[in-house]
C-alpha cells in the first residue's frame, strides 16, 4: 500500500513540475510575441516572429522526444506514425491556407512561418496532454 500512494506522490510531482515548466515557456513566448508586435518596420518584425517560430519548434520538439522516451512497446511506433502524419497535415494544411501562386515570395514565407508556428502551438497542447498521463495507454 505504502509503494502504491508513493507512485501516486511521484507521479503528481512529475506532473506539477511538467505543468510549472511549460507555463514558464509559454509566459517567455507571450513576452516575445509582444515584443514583435512592438516592431517598427515589417524587416524587423518578420525578424522577431522567425525568433517566436523557433523557439515554438524547438518547445515541440522538445515535448514530442519526452513523450517518445516514456512510451513503451507498440506505442513508441504509434506516436511516432502519429508525428509522422501530423507533420505531413501540418505541411498540407499550410499549403491550402497560403497558396504561393497568390503571393510574392517574401509574404508567402512569412504567412507559412505564422500558419505553420500557430499549428505547432495546438500540437504542443496535445502532446502536453498526453504527458500529463491523460491520454497515453501506455506511458511510464
Amino acid at each position: 500500500m505504502i509503494r502504491i500512494v508513493l507512485i501516486f506522490v511521484a507521479f503528481i510531482f512529475v506532473t506539477i513540475s511538467h505543468a510549472d515548466e511549460h507555463m514558464r515557456t509559454v509566459a517567455q513566448l507571450t513576452d516575445l510575441t509582444e515584443k514583435c508586435d512592438a516592431s517598427k518596420t515589417a524587416l524587423e518584425y518578420n525578424m522577431c516572429f522567425s525568433s517566436y517560430a523557433e523557439s515554438i519548434a524547438t518547445k515541440l520538439h522538445d515535448t514530442y522526444s519526452t513523450l517518445k522516451e516514456r512510451t513503451v512497446g507498440n506505442d513508441t511506433q504509434r506516436l511516432v506514425d502519429a508525428q509522422t502524419a501530423w507533420l505531413d497535415y501540418r505541411t498540407t494544411e499550410c499549403k491550402f491556407y497560403n497558396p504561393i501562386e497568390f503571393n510574392s515570395n517574401t509574404y508567402y514565407a512569412a504567412q507559412q512561418i505564422r500558419c505553420e508556428t500557430s499549428l505547432n502551438l495546438e500540437r504542443i497542447k496535445t502532446l502536453d496532454v498526453y504527458l500529463s498521463w491523460t491520454g497515453c495507454g501506455s506511458c511510464r
